[in-house]
């Protein structure tokens, strides 16, 4: 290899570098985190894809509704996310559970936009709570 063709290899894998470091990325998976290529309204959690919206307790096709477990576990990762595709009509976060205790607080439910927080524990009065409006705000998770 010549002194030419080894400083411009060289200036690639420094321009590969600088754009990882950049773009919060792996040089050999580009969405790193778990592996997963989740959506841009989606938080990744151990390799599986979690979304907030307002879709009445329905999941799109290969999710499901996810666990309160889970949700403790990414809440707070849903700061900056949006709805998936509609914006909900009550701020209590269905899940798997039987009850919802997450919800959502008011800057950031049943508004367009991105969400200024996550789901808190007892947000918006949400504690043993169930409810199912048509557009109520759903948690869910790839399967």
């Amino acid at each position: 290899m010549s002194y030419k063709n080894l400083t411009t290899y060289a200036v690639c894998l420094l321009a590969i570098a600088l754009w990882c470091v950049l773009s919060n990325a792996s040089p050999l998976n580009v969405n790193s985190e778990d592996s997963n290529n989740c959506a841009k309204y989606e938080v990744s959690h151990s390799n599986h894809c979690y979304y907030l919206d307002g879709s009445g307790g329905q999941c799109a096709s290969g999710y499901k509704r996810a666990s309160e477990t889970v949700l403790k576990a990414i809440a707070t990762q849903f700061k900056g996310k949006t709805y998936k595709s509609k914006v909900s009509d009550n701020c209590c976060v269905w899940t798997s559970n039987a009850y919802e205790n997450w919800g959502m607080p008011a800057t950031s439910c049943n508004v367009p936009g991105t969400f200024q927080s996550g789901p808190v524990l007892g947000g918006s009065l949400c504690t043993q709570a169930q409810q199912h409006y048509p557009a109520q705000l759903t948690f869910c998770g790839s399967s």
